[in-house]
């Protein structure tokens, strides 16, 4: 029995620190939260052995075939995951499949591992142990690849610098996060496109909540440099006003604390925005923008009472002694997304 309690008393531990875990704010980078959710593998891994080590202190458990004890401490794990995801909806988190297939995985991977050695009962045979390991390993690697396409993410971006997203070469869809939006990257109609194969972000708006998207992280020192350029293409036979914000990481959430500006595409055109970065930095009302120090970037609407599709090829920051392309400028909402 005691060893029933150790386990149950674990067990309450590591399952309450999955459903009351700190939630990831809008502010957190890409990579913190790639990391929290990779931990979901990790702390599931450690309960399935915990609810092993438990019911080994049953006698009828004990008594089952191997192969049925970790099948069912496996079936065990995988319920206390769907509940845990239940639960959070309760801490002001939503359920997520994705969290409930990392738990998944992550108890897959170390019961295999464990069993692999597992000599309770009797010794295993070398090549099912081989295949233990083999399949373990690749059950953690498909754990820990969300964390590589990040990382991998940053330095596509990093080497890309200074564009910020261009989606022909690939760079930027990681940090793309839609609001009342589908995006998916697709080649550029071909009236638009300047180049062979040229790709872009189309970006499909609906609702009345702020439709548009966020360019999170942003490599955040914009000095030495004039511009930012931003490529869109408005494929609708009507024109279209596209809202600009722009925060650094010592923005109060206030509207008078950012850049703000809404720009008209003309209708069935490729346009450039040139924003001047001088323009950007004195935006603020009682500050400047801090330009070494960037946080996002956004494009909206106020609403999208029926779809509206607009393209996004480039958006990257300029040198250069030209001016900036003169857009018609929309007054500032008096509600901010």
């Amino acid at each position: 029995m005691r060893q029933v309690g150790i386990a149950a008393l674990l067990l309450a531990v590591l399952l309450g620190a999955v459903v009351f875990s700190p939630r990831i704010a809008a502010e957190n980078t890409l990579l913190n939260g790639t990391l929290h959710n990779f931990a979901h593998g990790p702390v599931f891994g450690l309960i399935a052995l915990v609810i092993l080590f438990g019911l080994r202190g049953q006698v009828r458990f004990v008594a089952q075939p191997l192969v049925r004890q970790y099948v069912l401490v496996f079936a065990l794990t995988a319920f206390l995951g769907l509940a845990t995801e239940v639960a959070q909806r309760f801490t002001g988190r939503d359920a997520s499949l994705d969290d409930l297939v990392t738990d998944l995985l992550g108890a897959a991977g170390f019961l295999l591992l464990f069993a692999a050695f597992d000599s309770s009962r009797r010794a295993i045979a070398r090549k099912a142990r081989a295949a233990l390991v083999a399949v373990g390993f690749l059950a953690l690697c498909a754990l820990c690849w969300p964390v590589v396409l990040t990382i991998h993410a940053y330095a596509d971006r990093a080497r890309a610098f200074p564009v910020i997203a261009d989606f022909t070469r690939g760079v930027g869809l990681p940090f793309i996060i839609a609001r009342n939006a589908r995006v998916d990257i697709v080649p550029l109609p071909r009236q638009w496109a300047v180049a062979e194969a040229e790709r872009a972000l189309r970006i499909q708006l609906h609702g009345t909540r702020w439709p548009g998207i966020r360019i999170a992280e942003p490599a955040p020192d914009w000095t030495g440099y004039d511009h930012l350029a931003i490529e869109l293409v408005n494929p609708n036979s009507f024109e279209l006003a596209i809202s600009m914000r722009i925060d650094d990481r010592h923005h109060n959430d206030s509207y008078e604390d950012r850049y703000n500006a809404t720009f008209r595409l003309a209708p069935l055109a490729r346009t450039t925005i040139r924003i001047a970065l001088e323009d950007i930095e004195a935006a603020p009302r009682d500050r400047k923008l801090d330009l070494r120090n960037v946080a996002r970037v956004l494009m909206f609407r106020r609403e999208a009472l029926r779809e509206e599709t607009f393209y996004l090829v480039r958006v990257e920051l300029e040198c250069c002694d030209g001016q900036p392309l003169k857009q018609a400028v929309f007054p500032p909402v008096n509600r901010q997304p």
